[in-house]
């Protein structure tokens, strides 16, 4: 598996495939938003979301379940229903509306999964199966139509993704100012992915290692891009609520992920991080084996493999399954790889980030991507060898 080289350009039979695997995306997406195209029926955060952007719209107050203007979630999701209720409405049109985006969305992302696959293992193969893997889950159609900040998440952490793959190997620098927005973009909207910035422009460094002023440009133009974004929300909550606060201001769920249910140990919310840090300890010296159990199996269970009983599900957790633990064997192989260790250690950087918070299936999908990309590699290389991928490979 090999980064940043050259482009394979497409055979017939490969866009047949890939046209498939859209039109399945796309067949699948329309099943699930046309029975819920005028529904009311929200979820709880549904409903603040909702009731939030109307309150935006109407009396400029930007305050999630408050009328008192708060920083409790990021800006990038509310924004975004704000601005198609002013072009759409207040209605069940709208609503309607809305969920055709997400819809397109989320076909997007399909394709997009196949482009960032094919692109990290430049093999038009593996991206496909990949795609596939997404196409098939049927888990995550259910956020084209719930008012959540999935759908808008993973379409842009992918555009992302794919755009950044291009930076790292161009030597122009505009690309870089435009990743940074583009990264931006993704923390405004979910703001876990922040944290692999330690890492992501590393291999960049690597490229460049005997011209460390011009990674260190491409670096600062990054960084330049993500302030420039950014930078709007930082007045405001300076302006607004007095204080500096990046992202969000969540610490609850720190807290709230420390024991599968930590109010019932009659424990109560510290503050701050180190507040957060001694309840841990002082759990780990209660019970060291469920807590560590809680902390690393137990999350990883809920993340991804707590599904539930139905067809859908059941199809969903088989899909996810194969996905990750075919996937997770190539992720751990590429920590020990020279050539693309950054990339993997990236990913783990990333996926530590949702153990240190509630666990929630959802949370698991953003990984899904990268997993699945792995796991088609995974895939492509045990049944390569009988043959089974050599008509897909021909360029005819």
């Amino acid at each position: 598996m090999t980064v940043f080289k050259s482009d394979y350009q497409l055979s017939k039979k490969q866009k047949l495939f890939l046209f498939s695997a859209i039109v399945l995306a796309l067949i699948l997406a329309l099943y699930y938003v046309v029975s819920h195209l005028y529904s009311t029926d929200f979820g709880h955060d549904e409903s603040r979301y909702i009731n939030m952007a109307q309150q935006l719209v109407e009396k400029h107050i930007y305050g999630y379940s408050s009328e008192v203007p708060n920083a409790f979630v990021p800006p990038g999701y509310p924004l975004f229903l704000s601005f198609c209720y002013l072009i759409f409405g207040f209605s069940p049109r709208g609503l309607a509306a809305i969920r055709i985006i997400q819809t397109i969305f989320s076909v997007l992302t399909v394709y997009l999964t196949f482009v960032f696959s094919s692109k990290l293992t430049e093999n038009n193969t593996v991206g496909i199966i990949s795609a596939f893997l997404i196409a098939l889950n049927i888990n995550f159609y259910s956020y084209t139509f719930s008012f959540l900040t999935e759908n808008l998440y993973f379409f842009l952490m992918m555009i992302f993704a794919v755009f950044f793959l291009f930076t790292a190997r161009q030597d122009k620098l505009w690309p870089h100012f435009i990743s940074g927005i583009l990264f931006s973009a993704c923390i405004m909207v979910r703001s876990a992915i922040f944290p692999i910035i330690l890492t992501v422009y590393i291999p960049v460094f690597i490229k460049y290692k005997n011209e460390k002023k011009v990674a260190l440009t491409r670096f600062l133009l990054f960084v330049a891009g993500f302030i420039v974004l950014a930078l709007p929300w930082w007045v405001r909550n300076a302006v607004v609520l007095h204080e500096f606060i990046p992202f969000c201001k969540q610490d609850h769920i720190f807290f709230a992920g420390l024991a599968e249910d930590i109010y019932s140990l009659g424990y109560s919310q510290p503050n701050g991080i180190v507040g957060n840090i001694a309840v841990f300890f002082d759990l780990l010296g209660k019970d060291p084996v469920g807590t560590l159990s809680w902390a690393t199996l137990g999350k990883f269970k809920v993340i991804f493999l707590d599904y539930g009983n139905s067809i859908n599900e059941l199809f969903s957790e088989f899909v996810s399954c194969i996905t990750v633990f075919c996937g997770l064997p190539i992720c751990i192989k590429g920590l020990f790889c020279k050539e693309n260790r950054w990339a993997f250690i990236t990913f783990f950087i990333y996926l530590l980030t949702v153990f240190f918070g509630v666990p929630s299936q959802r949370y698991g999908l953003q990984f899904m991507f990268f997993l699945s990309a792995c796991a088609a590699y995974t895939f492509y290389i045990i049944f390569s060898s009988k043959g089974v991928f050599s008509k897909l490979n021909d360029n005819r």
